[in-house]
C-alpha cells in the first residue's frame, strides 16, 4: 500500500494520532495519557447510540425514503453522529439514494468481525457530505451472502457504540 492509500485509509478509520515504529518509552507514554484524556470517564454504554430500525410492510411503502431520511436529518440538521446501515445486500438502495458509490461495505466488515473494533467500523462505511456514515453493500463487492444473526449483533454493537443514532433500513 502506497503512502498516500495508507494516510487514506487512517484517516477513513478516524485514527488520531501515530507513533513511529519504535516508539520510546516517553513517547509511547505519552500517548496512552492522550488516549487516556480523551476517553477519560467515558464507557461504550455511554456512548451506546439509539437505534431505529424501519421495515416496511411490503414493496415500494416508502420504507427506505423514511430511514434515509431520517438517518441523514440527524447527521445534518441535529448534527448527531448517525450511521445508516441498509440490509438489501443485493442493491444497496439506500447509496443511490444518497448519491454514493461505495468502495467497500458490509461485506467487508463482517469478513474482518473478529479483529474489528468501533473505530475500524467506520473505515468500511461511506460517508456523505452531511456527516452520514452508510454501511451497505459495496458497489463492486462480493456477491451477497446471509448474514449471520451473531455476527450482526456484533456489527450493531460496534456501530452503536460510536454514534448518537443508528438507522437500520432493514429489507423483507
Amino acid at each position: 500500500m502506497s503512502s498516500p492509500e495508507a494516510t487514506r485509509l487512517l484517516v477513513r478509520i478516524g485514527v488520531v494520532d501515530l507513533l513511529s515504529s519504535t516508539p520510546t518509552t516517553t513517547e509511547l507514554q505519552a500517548a496512552i495519557s492522550r488516549a487516556l484524556r480523551d476517553v477519560a470517564g467515558e464507557t461504550v454504554s455511554d456512548h451506546e447510540a439509539s437505534t431505529i430500525s424501519v421495515l416496511g410492510a411490503a414493496g415500494g411503502v416508502g420504507a427506505s425514503f423514511i430511514a434515509c431520511t431520517l438517518a441523514h436529518l440527524s447527521a445534518s440538521a441535529a448534527a448527531r453522529p448517525t450511521m445508516l446501515v441498509d440490509l438489501d445486500l443485493s442493491y444497496a438502495p439506500m447509496a443511490a439514494m444518497l448519491g454514493l458509490r461505495p468502495a467497500r461495505g458490509i461485506h467487508d466488515a463482517l469478513a474482518q468481525i473478529d479483529t474489528l473494533d468501533a473505530v475500524a467500523l467506520e473505515g468500511y462505511a461511506t460517508r456523505h457530505g452531511s456527516g452520514l456514515k452508510l454501511l451497505c453493500s459495496s458497489i463492486d463487492g462480493p456477491l451477497p451472502r446471509g448474514v449471520e444473526g451473531s455476527e450482526f449483533a456484533r456489527l450493531l454493537r460496534l456501530a452503536r457504540a460510536r454514534q448518537d443514532l443508528v438507522v437500520i433500513a432493514a429489507n423483507r
